[in-house]
């Protein structure tokens, strides 16, 4: 077994980390947990208590042309949500195959973020290296699901997929 210094470690795992928040972030308001999910990412589901997906998320700059393409896996129960990432499976221009082989390398080209609201808590999870960061739910964010947030949806069309109606 290789083992790796700290300054490896955190040289690998920071920018692994900042991806993953700047994909969350483009897309998401207020990613205070790193992961871009948060209680404002939760009330988009509405009454929805409980569902797994598998997700393509993709970063458009403003003439449309795709800065990232990231699959993703979701688990939500209760408003708790866990979140799976694996890195050699984004695609983007600045995530090099160097970068990819370092952090393969290191052990964490995958990793879990697990939303936990009740416990004002993200996990970070890197099974390859078996280790985990907790991250403290900021204050703003405590306070923005305490005093509750408004939803508005708009409805861009009707269509039917497979036979059933989509709204």
């Amino acid at each position: 077994m290789k083992l790796f210094s700290l300054r490896t470690l955190l040289r690998v795992a920071l920018p692994a980390s900042l991806l993953a928040g700047q994909v969350a972030v483009a897309q998401m308001p207020s990613a205070s947990s790193g992961t871009g999910v948060n209680a404002a990412f939760v009330k988009l589901f509405g009454s929805v208590g409980a569902f797994t997906a598998r997700v393509e998320t993709r970063v458009l700059d403003q003439s449309q042309n795709q800065l990232v393409r990231m699959p993703m896996e979701f688990a939500s129960l209760d408003g708790k949500v866990r979140l799976g990432i694996d890195l050699s499976q984004v695609q983007s221009k600045e995530f090099t195959p160097s970068t990819l082989a370092s952090l393969k390398q290191a052990g964490m080209d995958r990793f879990v973020s697990v939303f936990r609201p009740d416990k004002k808590l993200t996990y970070l999870i890197y099974p390859g290296v078996q280790s985990y960061q907790e991250l403290v739910q900021s204050k703003g964010e405590t306070e923005a699901a305490e005093k509750g947030l408004k939803l508005e949806k708009t409805g861009l069309g009707k269509d039917t997929l497979d036979g059933h109606p989509c709204l």
